[in-house]
């Protein structure tokens, strides 16, 4: 575990958001420096830009001496994550956007040209999990049932997952997280509430730690609650 954790260095990169319209829509820019935790730039990794609006990737830099620069379509609000080796995200869901803000910072491109900086750390990593919401009773997918998860450091920092006709064919959610400690909460109407325990754990613990690029799958299900006679 120890030789694990060591292996895994936190770095950070320093990005600015910058303008210059001229009437071309490639006049758009992120640029920025990958440093790891000492301030020492780092070639070679590789960075990507997604449109917070849209979604999907708009641009992809190389770091040539620790510094990138993305050519974005136009203003807007960008994330920006990035990844060497056996650290950061290769790519991104709304759930590690939600949960691990400081992984993949929002950054916004006006025709203002900022000069806006914005610091990401390279987590580990992230993990996968498929997570099936069904009745206890009969196996079967619910109809509006709910999952949330937050984080154990910092519970505001939440993602919250409704079914969607998608999922109900056969009740499963697939989601990149982060690995850090989660909790984990599902409901439905007409159903008992459930929240995740690890029996196996000492103590049984209460939240979900995924080790980097691990896959799990969960099933859960949800009791009816019982009618009063």
């Amino acid at each position: 575990m120890r030789k694990l954790l060591a292996a895994i260095a936190i770095v950070t990169f320093i990005a600015v958001a910058s303008a210059q319209p001229q009437g071309r829509r490639d006049t758009f820019s992120i640029t920025g420096y990958v440093l790891d935790t000492d301030g020492h730039v780092i070639a070679g990794a590789e960075v990507h830009a997604s449109p917070a609006d849209r979604g999907g990737l708009e641009s992809m830099s190389l770091t040539t001496a620790g510094r990138f620069s993305l050519s974005v379509m136009g203003p807007g609000r960008y994330w920006v994550f990035s990844f060497k080796d056996n650290q950061g995200y290769r790519e991104i869901g709304e759930a590690l956007i939600r949960l691990d803000p400081e992984g993949i910072p929002e950054v916004m491109v006006t025709e203002l040209s900022p000069k806006q900086m914005t610091v990401i750390r390279l987590r580990p990593r992230a993990a996968k999990l498929a997570i099936r919401l069904v009745d206890a009773a009969t196996g079967g997918p619910l109809d509006r049932a709910q999952l949330i998860l937050r984080s154990e450091g910092n519970p505001k920092r939440q993602y919250t997952r409704s079914l969607t006709a998608f999922d109900k064919k056969n009740g499963e959610i697939n989601l990149l997280l982060p690995s850090f400690p989660l909790t984990i909460e599902a409901s439905a109407p007409g159903y008992e509430a459930w929240s995740y325990s690890d029996a196996t754990s000492q103590g049984q613990s209460a939240t979900l730690l995924l080790a980097p690029e691990e896959t799990r799958t969960i099933t859960v299900g949800l009791r009816p609650i019982k009618k009063a006679r």
